[in-house]
């Protein structure tokens, strides 16, 4: 009996430790994917702020990680996941709303539409031949 309970004791104590960086490194590539996402949807027009906070939350994430902080890592990254969710969404909708080729519909319409002829130029009253 007395190897098992220090066996359970070894594995509990070694989960615990693993845990902060298998945790940290996991959302840290979640953020990334979506920080990748959201340029590509061109979030840095549609949604600078939340792509630029959720970089510097991300630099600042790895820093912590490096110095064996992941508690601290950790949340940084939860804040970086957040934002950098934003940025997609909003950049996707700003996509929706506006894809190449699209025109507003009031424009399409004035661009059917025939052009009127130039109106002459009034005469001034007296100079009439």
């Amino acid at each position: 009996m007395r190897p098992t309970g220090f066996a359970t004791l070894i594995v509990l104590v070694l989960g615990a430790v693993a845990c902060g960086p298998v945790e940290s490194t996991s959302i840290q590539w979640q953020v990334q994917s979506r920080l990748r996402r959201a340029e590509k949807l061109g979030a840095d027009k549609s949604a600078p702020y939340e792509l630029t906070a959720a970089q510097r939350f991300l630099h600042k994430g790895k820093e912590e990680a490096g110095y064996a902080d992941f508690e601290s890592a950790i949340d940084y990254f939860h804040k970086a996941r957040l934002l950098a969710k934003q940025a997609e969404e909003k950049a996707e909708a700003a996509q929706k709303r506006v894809t190449p080729g699209m025109l507003d519909p009031l424009r399409e319409e004035q661009r059917k539409m025939p052009v009127p002829a130039p109106v002459p130029a009034p005469v001034p009253p007296g100079s009439r031949k």
